[in-house]
């Protein structure tokens, strides 16, 4: 599979959950986040805190837990603001401008800004139906960058640097749930978490692009949780370090 696959993204986050069984809601990523972070710690302190007398440990363990879950509650919340920001950005991009006018390359320019400025969201996804942003899918049909003309592009990070991908999976998008789910559900929702074999534990904001009253297209953002285990990892380590 490929890196940025995204059909093959979707059928890893059917291995991962039973379609359904985890929910939309931001709360429940929270609650996924803070399994991954604490889990094998808190069984192990659980264990030796036992024989040391669990009374006197549990209350700092249940201070460390409430401080680390303030700490994803925030990050979660940055990164759920800026996607609403995005989204809204380029709806007022359709409200405001001229269908002729429209710049697909400051589209790109905000996403990679939001890309390179937060460090747990590890691509993001602009879809638009054909047609439907600058009506010109026609005069970028042989553009390498737009399959088949149509504005729908995936930006990533490999390093330090953001690469742009052609969304070869476009023709697939409506049997897909990071496109039909925001698409008919018409509201931002998070999707269940998957296993990427190369970035980890990710999971994906999706929102529906709307012109008027009408979807046109689909963002997405992907969330490395990974990166947010791998920073609780080292503010747990660094915390007993100077214990």
């Amino acid at each position: 599979m490929g890196k940025f696959d995204r059909v093959g993204k979707e059928a890893n986050r059917s291995k991962f959950e039973k379609r359904g069984s985890v929910g939309t809601k931001l709360v429940l990523i929270i609650v996924v986040t803070l399994s991954v972070v604490l889990g094998a710690k808190t069984v192990y302190e659980a264990y030796t805190s036992y024989s040391r007398g669990f009374e006197s440990k549990k209350e700092s363990m249940s201070y460390e837990a409430s401080s680390f879950a303030g700490q994803v509650t925030n990050i979660f919340t940055g990164i759920y603001q800026a996607s609403v920001a995005f989204d809204h950005n380029i709806e007022n991009t359709i409200e405001s401008v001229p269908m002729q006018n429209r710049s697909r390359d400051l589209i790109i320019d905000t996403a990679t800004d939001l890309l390179e400025s937060n460090d747990y969201i590890s691509g993001i996804g602009v879809y638009f139906e054909p047609n439907e942003f600058d009506g010109r899918d026609a005069d970028y049909e042989d553009h390498p960058l737009y399959y088949n003309g149509h504005f729908a592009i995936y930006l990533h990070k490999e390093n330090s640097n953001v690469s742009i991908d052609r969304a070869f999976d476009y023709d697939d998008r409506n049997s897909l749930d990071w496109y039909t789910r925001p698409s008919q559900e018409q509201k931002m929702i998070v999707l269940s978490p998957y296993v990427d074999p190369d970035y980890g534990m990710m999971t994906t904001i999706a929102a529906p692009i709307f012109s008027g009253s009408r979807v046109v297209g689909v963002i997405n953002i992907d969330i490395n949780l990974g990166v947010i285990q791998e920073y609780f990892n080292n503010v747990y380590e660094q915390g007993n370090a100077d214990n």
